[in-house]
């Protein structure tokens, strides 16, 4: 132990320095022990047919449907729609983002083959019920490039039908 005031200060601040320092390392050993790898992201249909143990849902009677069903010349298509068929995907629209397929998507047992806009809005209103441990997050494949379109009657007021054709 030094004898001088400035020795024990020196000493003193050594040894907070030492403390501080061990303890933000065991800290930052600590926090990074807790985390839990990612699953294994599922971002293409490729990738749903590998799995083969993930049940997509789908909308009953809907284009997306009717495109996987009748998709002769893509293989992965046919791929999904027998994994769709086997593993009792479909749904009515109803039903289609209820809490309980919402609950399954977030454990990573199932997926949602929608839009990107629906599947967003329906997503977005149950991030704050915490479901369940998880996160959405959208394939980094595009399936369908869904375009909006409308149809107008002819007797349409010209003014209405320029305002909805401007840009």
């Amino acid at each position: 132990m030094p004898l001088h005031t400035p020795g024990r200060i020196l000493l003193a601040l050594w040894w907070i320095t030492v403390v501080v320092l061990m303890n933000a390392f065991t800290g930052h050993m600590k926090a990074t022990m807790m985390l839990k790898p990612d699953p294994v992201r599922i971002d293409s249909f490729k990738d749903l047919v590998l799995r083969g143990n993930v049940r997509p849902f789908l909308w009953r009677n809907s284009a997306y449907a009717d495109l996987l069903k009748n998709a002769f010349d893509v293989q992965e298509y046919r791929d999904v729609w027998s994994l769709i068929v086997a593993l009792d995907g479909l749904r009515d629209s109803e039903t289609l983002y209820d809490v309980a397929h919402l609950r399954e998507v977030l454990v990573g047992k199932a997926v949602l083959i929608s839009d990107y806009t629906t599947t967003l809005y329906y997503a977005s209103r149950t991030c704050r019920q915490r479901l369940a441990p998880g996160n959405y997050y959208f394939a980094k494949e595009r399936n369908f490039q869904t375009k909006v379109a409308m149809g107008m009657r002819k007797d349409m007021d010209p003014a209405l039908m320029q305002l909805i054709n401007k840009r």
